[in-house]
């Protein structure tokens, strides 16, 4: 069995406030990009993860890898004594705010609910999934979601265009921890208005997405990691005409009027940035 992990953009990024328990609340539109990693699936007497990794990044193959900690829920709350032999190619880069870890332990719990013959329900693994890391209910999903509360709750949104991408990543990668732990010492951004935001993406209107868009952790993540600020002014300089960091970054990314534009843009950015991925929303 072969399964596709998907990266994930936030169009737009609002944090609304806190939870009971600390966690802080966000309103935010994801969609899915054509950038993704593949996992194979088959069937063995014991659960086991090998990874061949295309970027710089080194990815754990222990009891600690989100898919091995999928895995492992889903045996547990299953009783499954099965096992499987998993591999993953990995292409999205790691700390980068795409959800490259939450897209693999989403097609392992998807893969594994078919492979071991378990039958749970999507809202059943939308639950385990959420045990597991706050992206990973919306990489179940194929449809672009319009995701709040700490990443539980997904209200669908009209179908959205695909739109070409050029996405850049400075030297580092960011922890979501600190991140966030930047955001609560600093002055915040005006959030996004996110209704009107989402009307002019579906009308590809980028001037207006620029008007209406942001994302409340970029300037907390440019503070951390300043590469962030240069290198979304190089995606504006390429001809972008939306511009904005994904997640808690350091994934800035840029979206074209068309594929050639992107084109021309991705060609000298890809020497001059150590990430650089054409790409485009699905």
């Amino acid at each position: 069995m072969i399964l596709d992990a998907n990266a994930k953009i936030n169009w737009t990024l609002n944090i609304t406030g806190r939870d009971e328990k600390g966690y802080h609340l966000l309103d935010s539109l994801f969609q899915h990009i054509s950038l993704h990693d593949t996992l194979t699936l088959e069937e063995a007497p014991e659960t086991t993860l090998s990874v061949c990794c295309h970027t710089s990044a080194v990815i754990p193959t222990d009891e600690s890898s989100l898919i091995m900690r999928a895995a492992r829920l889903l045996q547990k709350e299953s009783g499954c004594g099965r096992g499987a032999k998993m591999h993953l190619e990995s292409f999205i880069p790691v700390c980068a705010g795409l959800g490259g870890g939450s897209a693999d332990a989403a097609a392992a719990l998807l893969g594994l609910n078919r492979l071991w013959e378990l039958r749970f329900s999507p809202s059943r693994l939308a639950l385990l999934a959420l045990r597991l890391g706050a992206d990973i209910p919306y990489c179940l999903q194929e449809a672009p979601m319009r995701v709040t509360g700490i990443g539980e709750k997904m209200t669908p949104v009209p179908p959205l265009p695909s739109l070409p991408l050029v996405l850049l990543r400075p030297d580092a990668g960011l922890s979501t921890a600190d991140v966030f732990r930047a955001f609560d010492t600093l002055p915040p951004d005006p959030p996004a208005d996110t209704e009107r935001f989402l009307a002019a993406l579906r009308a590809g209107d980028l001037p207006e997405m620029t008007r209406f868009g942001g994302n409340m952790l970029q300037k907390p993540a440019c503070a951390l990691a300043p590469g962030i600020e240069s290198a979304a002014q190089a995606l504006w300089d390429s001809g972008a005409g939306f511009v904005s960091m994904t997640g808690s970054g350091s994934v800035v990314f840029g979206a074209y009027e068309n594929s050639r534009a992107a084109d021309a843009a991705y060609l000298p950015l890809k020497d001059r940035f150590p990430v650089c991925i054409r790409t485009e929303t699905v």
